[in-house]
C-alpha cells in the first residue's frame, strides 16, 4: 500500500501505467477509487496518478482547518516527490477547485487542465453574484454533526429533485464511511474557497459540466471559461455531478480531447 508524507500527512497514492502523466483529483468525501474506469482506460497509454486527499480514504487526517490552498499544496508536494513534471491535471468537484488553485500557483507545470462539475468560488459567491449558496455553512455543518448520513443526504439531494435519487445512491456509502468532523472540515474549505486569478492559467483547459447539473454550476463554468483564455466547455449527457462515473465513455472521450498523445 504505497504512502508518501505530504506536508506532514501520510498520503495514500497509486501510480499506474507509463507515459505522459495524468493526475486525477477526486471530490469531497470521495477517494481515488472514483477514478477506477479512467485508470483502467488511460493507464494503457498514460502514467495515471491518483491519491486520497487528507482526511479521505486511506490518507491521514490533518490538524486544524482545511483549505483549498492547503489541498493544492499537498498536490504540489506529491508531484515534486514523485518527480512528475508537466502533468495533465483533472479535478472533479472539490478536485476541480484544487486543480484551479494549483494551476494558478504553478501555471508552468501544467500541460493541460480539466475542471469537471466544479465552481469558481464558494465563499465569495454571494458577493460575485454568480450563484447563491444552496445551504448556509452553519446549517450544513449542524446537519452533518447531528443527523444520520441518510437523513442529511436526503436534504442535500432534495435540491436536485428527481435527479437526486441517482446522485444519492452514489454518495451514501462514501459519506457514511467518512468521519463527520472530516466532512465538516472539508466542506469548510469548500465554503471558504475564493475566486482565483484564473487569468494566470495558461494551459489548455477543458471545463466539463453534467447535463443535469444545477444551473449555478453552468454559471460558474461560463465564468471560468471567460477568465481562462484557452478554455472551452463541454456537457456530459445524462450526468448530474459525478460525470466520470455517470457517463464513463463520453467523459473519457472528452478527456482524450485535452490529453492527446
Amino acid at each position: 500500500m504505497p504512502k508518501i508524507k505530504l506536508n506532514g500527512i501520510e498520503t495514500y497514492y497509486e501510480v499506474q501505467g507509463t507515459g505522459q502523466p495524468l493526475v486525477l483529483v477526486h471530490g469531497a468525501v470521495g477517494t481515488h477509487d472514483i477514478w477506477k474506469p479512467q485508470i483502467e482506460h488511460f493507464s494503457k497509454k498514460y502514467k495515471v496518478i491518483t491519491y486520497d486527499l487528507r482526511g479521505h480514504g486511506k490518507t491521514e487526517k490533518g490538524e486544524g482547518e482545511y483549505s483549498i490552498g492547503l489541498f493544492a499544496d499537498d498536490l504540489n508536494e506529491l508531484l515534486k516527490k514523485l518527480n512528475i513534471e508537466k502533468p495533465i491535471i483533472c479535478g472533479l468537484s472539490l478536485g476541480g477547485m484544487i486543480a484551479q488553485a494549483y494551476a494558478v500557483k504553478h501555471p508552468d507545470n501544467v500541460k493541460s487542465l480539466v475542471l469537471s462539475d466544479t465552481w469558481a468560488s464558494s465563499s465569495l459567491t454571494m458577493r460575485d453574484k454568480i450563484v447563491k449558496h444552496v445551504l448556509p455553512e452553519t446549517v450544513m455543518k449542524l446537519m452533518i454533526r447531528h443527523l444520520r448520513p441518510e437523513t442529511y443526504l436526503k436534504i442535500i439531494t432534495f435540491f436536485f429533485k428527481k435527479r437526486g435519487v441517482k446522485l444519492k445512491k452514489g454518495m451514501t456509502d462514501r459519506w457514511e464511511g467518512t468521519e463527520k468532523e472530516e466532512i465538516v472540515k472539508t466542506l469548510g474549505a469548500v465554503y471558504r474557497f475564493s475566486v482565483q486569478e484564473l487569468e494566470k492559467i495558461v494551459a489548455p483547459t477543458l471545463i466539463i459540466v453534467g447535463e443535469l447539473e444545477r444551473k449555478n454550476v453552468f454559471k460558474h463554468a461560463k465564468y471560468m471559461s471567460r477568465q481562462i483564455e484557452n478554455s472551452w466547455i463541454e456537457t456530459v449527457p445524462g450526468a448530474i455531478h459525478i460525470s466520470n462515473l455517470e457517463n464513463v465513455e463520453y467523459f473519457d472521450e472528452l478527456l482524450e480531447l485535452i490529453a492527446p498523445l
